[in-house]
């Protein structure tokens, strides 16, 4: 009996000592210290990711409702690269209906800052799309509060997406150091039929293209950077090979042009798409041009060939025989022998696409130059600069379409009464002819021979009843 006894008053005692031993355990590991792996100690209370700014979890929508901005909101300085964001305190006047989005993209490669550039900001309802041209190194939006993927985007350099970045009602969110890789793509042109004796340039448009280190320099002394860059297109001359380089281009649509001295077009231009850091070879054919010859018609179906070639022989005579020379006038005035000068405006389409203007004038009076004005009408200013989003309004935008500076063409009557145009497209062109109160159109036929046309010119619907019926009353003076 003792021996049972015994034996259960230590199985109890055991128990007992176990229960201390594991409270004791316990107690000792509340005490101790827990180590911070380096990540850890990176994303501290005052560090988030752009996930936590947004305020969800990369794979959840824009569903999840947002805190209630403090009287104090936070001002969010985001490192791009390292996408964490870096709250500071910021005192504000007050609650407001929006917050702001501050964006300061800077070169990938030298970390300076890039004063053009554009940033569209989309969340599931809203959108915007805003373009800095400078002064200054950002741009502040003034977004509805809302959750917003955003990219930026600059010409020559690669766009970049950014996380989804949440704008809370008074906030700030700054973007600051979004590092853009500048392009580096290349175009090889070789440029085939090279008019013997002549210098050929090729022209390059897009908005992958940028200006070079030394372009600045050079725009503050006016003078061409010899890398070719401007504003509308890049003009480089072709070696004696027929070869010319493009390099530092960015994903985007690109045109070339072979052009003359003079900058007029030789041959047809061609488009490609050059992908990231691409290199693409193109051919260049600059003896696909012709030559158009237009014969003028009245409204009255009578050719003005044999008058006008009477008048340009008339010029030629007075201009040998006299000892001084010619005084030429300004179109729409009267010469010595009565006769009004018509300047004859000319737009040539390829496929609805204008590529082309060109300008002659009827003999006898010098062509008038044109001023044209676009009238504008201040939009009202908006509150913030988001608006209801589309179903067309995407984040990555479609690439554009490349325009290169439009092909002038200048012609003039010959002695034949025939208006001459050189060089031209040798593809398939309608023409359009517009001359004080007449028009006229035409389809210029694909052809690489000189092609002639006819114009068959008529009143405009909108012309003044009280002008002259036809082109040869007007030339002469004559009212309806």
């Amino acid at each position: 009996m003792e021996r049972r006894l015994l034996a259960v008053l230590m199985v109890v005692l055991a128990a007992l000592l176990a229960w201390v031993a594991i409270h004791r355990s316990r107690d000792s590991e509340a005490d101790t210290p827990t180590s911070i792996a380096p990540s850890a100690r990176r994303r501290s209370a005052s560090a988030t990711t752009l996930a936590e700014v947004a305020g969800l979890s990369p794979a959840e929508p824009e569903s999840i409702p947002a805190a209630a901005p403090s009287s104090e909101p936070a001002r969010e300085v985001v490192d791009a690269e390292a996408q964490v964001v870096h709250r500071v305190v910021a005192s504000a006047g007050g609650a407001s209906a929006a917050g702001h989005l501050v964006v300061r993209p800077i070169d990938g490669d030298t970390g300076l800052p890039l004063i053009t550039f554009t940033v569209r900001a989309a969340s599931e309802t809203r959108f915007a799309d805003e373009s800095h041209r400078g002064p200054g190194e950002e741009l502040d939006l003034t977004l509805t509060p809302a959750t917003y993927a955003v990219l930026v985007t600059a010409p020559g350099y690669e766009s970049v997406e950014l996380p989804p970045v949440r704008v809370e009602n008074g906030g700030r969110v700054e973007l600051d150091g979004v590092a853009l890789v500048p392009g580096r793509g290349r175009i090889l042109a070789e440029v085939f039929g090279l008019p013997p004796g002549e210098t050929v340039s090729v022209r390059l448009a897009g908005s992958g293209r940028r200006p070079c280190d030394a372009c600045p320099a050079h725009w503050q002394g006016s003078t061409a950077c010899p890398c070719g860059y401007a504003v509308e297109c890049t003009t480089k001359r072709v070696d004696e090979h027929g070869l010319v380089s493009f390099d530092g281009l960015a994903h985007a649509r690109f045109a070339l042009q072979p052009v003359d001295e003079g900058g007029r077009a030789l041959g047809d231009a061609c488009e490609l798409e050059l992908a990231s850091g691409d290199t693409a070879s193109v051919e260049l054919d600059a003896s696909q041009s012709r030559t158009l010859e237009i014969e003028v018609v009245d409204v009255d179906g009578t050719s003005m060939a044999p008058e006008w070639s009477a008048r340009v022989a008339r010029e030629a005579a007075d201009a040998t025989s006299d000892d001084e020379p010619v005084t030429i006038g300004l179109a729409g005035a009267v010469n010595e022998h009565g006769e009004r000068s018509t300047t004859f405006t000319l737009e040539f389409r390829r496929a609805e696409r204008l590529v082309a203007r060109g300008a002659f004038r009827s003999p006898a009076l010098l062509e008038s130059s044109f001023v044209s004005r676009r009238a504008g009408r201040a939009s009202a200013r908006r509150r913030t600069q988001d608006r209801a989003r589309q179903p067309s309004d995407r984040l990555w935008p479609e690439l554009s379409a490349p325009e290169l500076p439009l092909v002038s063409v200048v012609g003039q009557v010959d002695e034949r009464g025939i208006a001459v145009l050189r060089p031209l497209s040798t593809s398939e062109l309608t023409l359009h002819a517009t001359a004080e109160h007449f028009e006229s159109a035409a389809l210029v036929p694909a052809d690489r021979a000189t092609t002639r046309v006819r114009l068959q010119m008529q009143r405009r619907t909108d012309a003044d009843p009280t002008s002259a019926a036809s082109l040869r009353a007007h030339e002469s003076g004559e009212a309806r």
